[in-house]
């Protein structure tokens, strides 16, 4: 693997954790009927509506770090890339 691939791992990682939690919000908000926009870590909807998303948010971002998202990298990559030598620290 190169050594741009290895740089570039951890903070693509954690911008698709990002977008994860964005994705999962705003389809919590349309559920809920607030209108949602949203650019990267800049989540957005009317002010009336502030106090419901913010509930919303904080929610769905238990939610997803309630996983081990990080310890199942490891098992599932190798599962996936088998010609790839994977170094365990």
């Amino acid at each position: 693997m190169a050594k741009r691939q290895k740089t570039a791992f951890p903070p693509n990682f954690v911008h698709s954790l990002d977008g994860s939690h964005m994705m999962m919000t705003a389809v919590a908000c349309r559920r809920a009927g607030l209108n949602f926009a949203g650019v990267h870590d800049s989540y957005w909807t009317h002010a009336c509506n502030v106090d419901q998303m913010n509930v919303i948010l904080r929610e769905k971002f238990v939610e997803l770090y309630q996983k081990p998202i990080l310890e199942n990298v490891i098992p599932i990559s190798i599962c996936l890339y088998t010609n790839v030598r994977i170094a365990l620290m």
